[in-house]
């Protein structure tokens, strides 16, 4: 249900076609295996934040996860989320507090997913910049451990 939710709204926002779109599903299955959530449909009613979310709030309950890394701290507002002992956190926040407790993973990642870019290769530098729009300040803590040659 999520992921038919992320499809649309790339096709919607032009950011994908829809080719693309699914190409980007169907790669988030097969290397996200495990973070598929079923069975959370019944729960969706119980949810009592913005109602457009309640079914991603379900899911994080299922999954039985502490936080919800989202840009969207307004539809999941902290009087839904506490007797759920769940928090949301903006995806800076989340990146920040990973780098904090281990900044060389976090950097050897960003560095990996660089590497890893074939179709559409990016330097460490341009991955940082797309980052940056969502984290920035994860982005440039990342940066600043980075020598000036390693990620242009």
């Amino acid at each position: 249900m999520i992921l038919e939710e992320v499809s649309r709204n790339l096709v919607k926002t032009s950011t994908m076609n829809t080719e693309q779109a699914q190409r980007l599903i169907r790669r988030m299955r097969e290397f996200f295996r495990d973070s598929t959530v079923t069975g959370f449909e019944d729960l969706i009613g119980s949810m009592t934040n913005d109602e457009k979310d309640r079914h991603v709030l379900a899911a994080v309950v299922v999954a039985d996860a502490d936080t919800i890394v989202t840009s969207n701290l307004k539809d999941f507002p902290e009087r839904a989320l506490a007797p759920l002992k769940i928090k949301a956190m903006l995806p800076n926040q989340f990146l920040m507090s990973l780098f904090g407790v281990a900044p060389e993973t976090m950097t050897r990642i960003v560095i990996e997913q660089a590497e890893q870019l074939k179709n559409y290769p990016k330097t460490v530098g341009e991955v940082l910049d797309a980052i940056a729009w969502v984290a920035p300040q994860f982005a440039a803590a990342v940066r600043s451990g980075l020598g000036e040659q390693e990620y242009r």
